[in-house]
């Protein structure tokens, strides 16, 4: 099922948990070169105002969105209005169980990787891409 999008200025970014956002920089330029892996939780808000959500779960992904949008990051020739929208999931369309932790839930289950994780995945990764340069797909 493809997720709604959202005009990044549609979405309201208020009272959040999260206040050090880590290297954003660095998570524009993956969805620059893998796209948007998840969406970002939003709440409906009442028709008429300034923004139509509200922004509940995704903080760093709006963020790299937003400097890319502005082009704040090296777009590599990509129009910096393609990524003036992201995809969205509806707060209220969750249970409410759902809607208490979604927040929370999201950064309490995140693991960082351990450094031999890390060193493991760049060398698979090197390996994957020598391959498809080699048959001449992805410039490496």
């Amino acid at each position: 099922m493809n997720s709604p999008t959202l005009k990044l200025s549609e979405i309201l970014v208020k009272d959040r948990i999260r206040v050090d956002l880590g290297d954003v920089e660095e998570l524009a330029n993956s969805i620059l070169e893998v796209g948007q892996l998840q969406p970002i939780v939003v709440e409906r808000l009442p028709e008429g105002g300034e923004h139509k959500a509200a922004l509940r779960c995704g903080g760093r992904r709006y963020q790299a969105f937003t400097l890319l949008s502005s082009n704040k990051v090296d777009l590599r020739g990509v129009d910096p209005e393609t990524f003036s929208s992201i995809k969205v999931t509806w707060f209220e369309e969750m249970p409410e169980y759902k809607r208490i932790m979604i927040e929370l839930e999201e950064n309490f289950r995140r693991k960082t990787m351990t450094w031999q994780e890390n060193a493991l995945g760049i060398v698979r990764y090197h390996k994957a891409a020598v391959r498809g340069a080699l048959r001449g797909g992805e410039k490496w």
